[in-house]
């Protein structure tokens, strides 16, 4: 049991119209509006008026399904919370960030851009997609980069 002086966060994991896969059916999901930054500004908006502390934005470089009645594409999370930044005032907004491709200096000046747009409130939350069979032990060798994410990205404990 936490004890009064323990802070207690309260956040939301955003993913289009919701983790449901059929989530987009719902009446009030607005499906049309999934891939605009008015839907985002709007969800986000209403988790601040809620006192929320932040909100979680998913990511991915894969389509999310290849299946006709599913939602199969989603916008780039970081580039939301940059969009939302300017017009929220309190809740922080920390996006995926999927490592596995990107070049660790976009990493950090996308996230850095971000925590300046929202007055300090950015956050990251990185993510990898493993191959489908480890990389061999020579994989630095062939690709640099590889050492320098095995490096530079270590998983948190909390």
């Amino acid at each position: 049991m936490a004890s009064a002086s323990t802070p207690f966060h309260l956040a939301v994991a955003l993913d289009g119209a919701g983790w449901h896969p059929a989530a987009w059916r719902e009446p009030a999901a607005r499906p049309a509006e999934l891939l605009t930054g008015r839907y985002w500004t709007d969800v986000i908006a209403e988790a601040e008026r809620g006192l929320l502390d932040f909100v979680t934005i998913e990511d991915g470089f894969s389509v999310q399904s290849s299946r006709a009645d599913r939602v199969a594409g989603r916008l780039d999370a970081v580039l939301v919370a940059a969009r939302v930044a300017p017009l929220t005032r309190h809740i922080g907004l920390v996006p995926t960030v999927v490592v596995t491709h990107t070049e660790p200096f976009h990493i950090s000046k996308a996230i850095a851009t971000l925590d300046y747009a929202s007055n300090g409130r950015a956050g990251v939350r990185v993510r990898y997609r493993p191959a489908r069979r480890r990389p061999p032990s020579s994989a630095g060798a062939r690709f640099p980069n590889w050492t320098a994410a095995t490096e530079t990205i270590r998983p948190c404990d909390s």
